[in-house]
């Protein structure tokens, strides 16, 4: 049972199911390497599958989807889930290796990621530059020096209290 997010590398036992259970979704392996994101209060779990091949079922009683490689299975607050199928899927497993990629998430979107994935708390001082969507990729190594870059590229303001990060819009725009 995960409410968080895993990393999974399991053998395929024919006698013995493994299954991912979420407030929402139950996934069960087939020998495989997949990552689940099921947090509670996320709009959408995840499952993407890095090599062999999983099922995921959803809490709304419908069919369970099959994920291969490059699969991505996303599930709603409702339990509906939906698959995309041969995408890229680096950004799901490149926690594993102390990176976050992001790809057009909104700057809110990345700052609740950043504190789950870095325990720092990203505060976004306004809803405009909240909104502002960037891709890139975060460092567990060089974090810091990571959203100092990215308030730049945002045309942001950086304050660092502690574990606590401030962006907010420039008080006088660079011309």
């Amino acid at each position: 049972y995960l409410d968080g997010e895993a990393y999974f590398d399991v053998a395929h036992d024919a006698s013995r199911a493994f299954r991912v259970h979420t407030g929402r979704m139950t996934v069960e392996q087939r020998g495989t390497r997949f990552t689940v994101i099921g947090f509670a209060d996320d709009p959408h779990n995840v499952v993407a599958v890095a090599e062999g091949v999983v099922e995921v079922t959803g809490k709304d009683g419908g069919a369970g989807v099959i994920l291969n490689p490059a699969d991505v299975a996303e599930v709603s607050l409702s339990g509906t889930v939906s698959a995309r199928r041969n995408v890229s899927i680096e950004k799901y497993f490149s926690w594993v290796d102390g990176l976050v990629r992001f790809d057009q998430e909104t700057v809110a979107e990345a700052a609740l990621i950043i504190r789950r994935r870095f325990g720092i708390n990203l505060y976004i001082a306004d809803s405009t530059l909240a909104r502002r969507r960037f891709t890139g990729t975060l460092r567990a190594s060089s974090l810091y020096r990571d959203l100092r870059g990215l308030a730049l590229l945002l045309d942001a303001e950086y304050e660092r209290r502690g574990r606590d990060v401030v962006f907010s819009s420039q008080k006088d725009p660079p011309r």
